[in-house]
């Protein structure tokens, strides 16, 4: 199993980090389906105050750039 981990800052604005966290809050099956099928296990998103951390486990043979490249042009 692979890990990867990511941060990322969100934009000094409440209104705008309160709908991100409603968007993403509701995963699409699809987006799920997706996941699984580049080998994506498990993923967690935590945030504090502006910050946001992903961790990722993946089965071994995930390419990172690849598979999200896959998942980009995807509907949802």
């Amino acid at each position: 199993m692979k890990r990867y981990c990511q941060t990322l800052t969100l934009p000094d604005d409440e209104d705008l980090i309160r709908k991100y966290i409603e968007v993403h809050s509701h995963v699409w099956p699809e987006v799920l389906e997706g996941q699984r099928k580049v080998g994506i296990l498990q993923m967690q998103i935590h945030r504090l105050g502006r910050l946001l951390f992903m961790i990722c486990d993946t089965v071994d043979s995930v390419d990172w750039q690849k598979d999200r490249a896959t998942l980009a042009p995807l509907p949802r």
